[in-house]
């Protein structure tokens, strides 16, 4: 819980990502379909979010897997672009990675094992037929306008070949993200056990919080209420649906969520704050009541992630010459 200095050793790689990929990410296994039409595609809804799942099944449910996996597509696919390419014509769309990489990422033991690469290939696969399966519609701040996307299939094609795996975005989908947004991605997280399945949506919304640009400028990267990380977390219930069943709030939303902060801790520490950082006061050491909990912050830290200071330093320097040119050319033409 505490914020530790530590020695760990982790890698990070730039990931693609979007309104669209972000939401679909705190969705959760159990979310249920709102909808299944005739053909067995089913529909489940985040806010404006649909998300489209054809031949629906349990194989077929959002697990932190297949996200882990979409969140690992994302990553190859920074690879091989150059990030907001101008002429989208050239924005590559095909990704390959090998099952012994995907085995790394996930720190799957005895990855020599003819089982243990059996049940792997398994896995990849059925969060591969997921994906595929699965498109999109959604809306989006673009500015001061809402800009709304139209259903969107994530992949058009992928397959599994001698311990190679290769997979194929849509042009839409591949130029969504290329335009969209990057993030310093800790590819540790990959490896966050899915037996809790609020830990990986956590640790995601927690790098992707301190990989924002302006939460730096403002000096919020490393902090986030406890009201807005609750919103990543799938399995914990509201306040509402605890109150109504006669539950312990402490066990189900506090309890819980600490035991998936606790999960990520070897790699993203963290300890309870009030806002802008300040240590809790003696009467909320307890955290004894619901109203207590839910106004406090989540301080932590991402370890071993990059220091952006130079780089938003020769961004400011480059907007504040694009301006001063901008102004010279205003006053020419005057």
């Amino acid at each position: 819980m505490n914020l530790l200095e530590s020695n760990k050793d982790i890698n990070f790689a730039p990931m693609l990502n979007g309104t669209a990929t972000n939401r679909l990410a705190v969705i959760g296994r159990s979310a249920t379909p709102t909808r299944t039409n005739l053909l067995g595609e089913a529909t489940i809804e985040n806010g404006d979010l649909k998300v489209f799942i054809e031949k629906y099944s349990d194989k077929k449910s959002l697990k932190v897997g297949t996200i882990k996996l979409l969140d690992l597509l994302a990553v190859e696919l920074a690879k091989v672009n150059h990030f907001r390419e101008k002429d989208t014509s050239k924005i590559q769309t095909t990704v390959t990675f090998s099952l012994d990489d995907y085995m790394g990422y996930l720190r799957i033991p005895n990855p020599e094992n003819p089982n243990a690469r059996k049940e792997a290939r398994k896995k990849l696969k059925e969060g591969l037929d997921t994906i595929y399966s699965t498109s999109l519609e959604w809306e989006e701040k673009s500015g001061k306008e809402v800009k709304s996307y139209a259903k969107m299939r994530i992949a058009e094609a992928h397959g599994i070949k001698r311990g190679i795996v290769s997979f194929t975005f849509t042009k839409s989908m591949a130029s969504y993200l290329n335009q969209a947004y990057i993030m310093q991605y800790p590819l540790d997280l990959l490896s966050i056990s899915e037996r809790n399945p609020n830990a990986y949506p956590i640790a995601r919304k927690l790098a992707l919080h301190h990989s924002i640009d302006n939460n730096h400028k403002k000096g919020t990267a490393n902090i986030i209420s406890v009201a807005k990380l609750l919103e990543s977390a799938p399995q914990i219930p509201s306040i509402e649906t605890v109150r109504a069943v006669n539950g312990s709030w402490g066990e189900r939303i506090k309890g819980a969520l600490e035991k998936a902060l606790d999960t990520i801790s070897d790699i993203i520490p963290w300890e309870y704050s009030n806002s802008k950082g300040a240590p809790l006061t003696d009467s909320q050491l307890d955290i004894s009541d619901y109203d207590t909990f839910i106004k406090l912050y989540i301080k932590f830290d991402i370890l071993g992630a990059p220091d952006p200071t130079k780089r938003l330093e020769a961004k400011k320097a480059k907007t504040k010459a694009r301006r001063k040119a901008k102004k010279t050319d205003t006053k020419k033409e005057e």
